[in-house]
C-alpha cells in the first residue's frame, strides 16, 4: 500500500531560488538552482508524516512495506513574500514592491509559504485583486 502524503517546509531564510551562472537551458538562458535547506520543523514535520501514514496505512488494513515519498512540492512561494512592511516581507497587501514607484508582483512567489494543494485559484484571484487595484489607481490619477 502506499499512502502519499506532501507536508510542506517551514520558511528559511537561507532558501533561494536563483539563476545559475553556469549551466544554461536549449534556449541559452540560466536555469533554475534551488537550494532548500531543510529545518529541524522540516524534519519533525516529515517524521511526523510517516507515522501518521503508517498508521492510515495499518488502519486500512495493510500488510505491505509502507512507501512514503520525501518530496519537494513544485509550487515554489515565499520569494516575495507579501507583508505588513519592507521587514517582513517584499511587496504589500496590493503586490507593490515596498520602496519603488510603479513595481508590482503577483503569483505563488508572494504566498509566505506553500500549501500542498494547487495554488492556481488563489494566484488567480490575488492577479484578478491587483487587476482590479491597477485599474482602479489608474482611474485615480487621470
Amino acid at each position: 500500500m502506499i499512502i502519499g502524503l506532501s507536508p510542506d517546509t517551514a520558511p528559511h531564510a537561507d532558501n533561494r531560488l536563483s539563476l545559475s551562472s553556469q549551466q544554461l537551458d536549449s534556449f541559452g538562458l540560466p536555469i533554475p538552482n534551488l537550494q532548500l535547506r531543510r529545518t529541524d520543523v522540516d524534519l519533525r514535520t516529515i517524521a511526523f508524516a510517516k507515522e501518521l501514514a503508517s498508521e492510515i496505512s495499518v488502519e486500512m488494513g495493510g500488510d505491505e512495506e509502507l512507501s512514503f515519498g520525501e518530496r519537494i512540492h513544485s509550487h515554489p512561494a515565499g520569494l516575495c513574500r507579501m507583508g505588513s512592511d519592507n521587514e517582513v516581507g517584499v511587496v504589500d497587501g496590493n503586490n507593490k514592491v515596498f520602496g519603488t514607484e510603479n513595481l508590482y508582483v503577483s503569483g505563488a512567489c508572494v504566498f509566505p509559504t506553500s500549501g500542498a494543494t494547487n495554488p492556481t485559484n488563489t494566484v488567480v484571484a490575488l492577479t484578478l485583486r491587483l487587476a482590479d487595484h491597477l485599474i482602479e489607481r489608474h482611474r485615480s490619477l487621470n
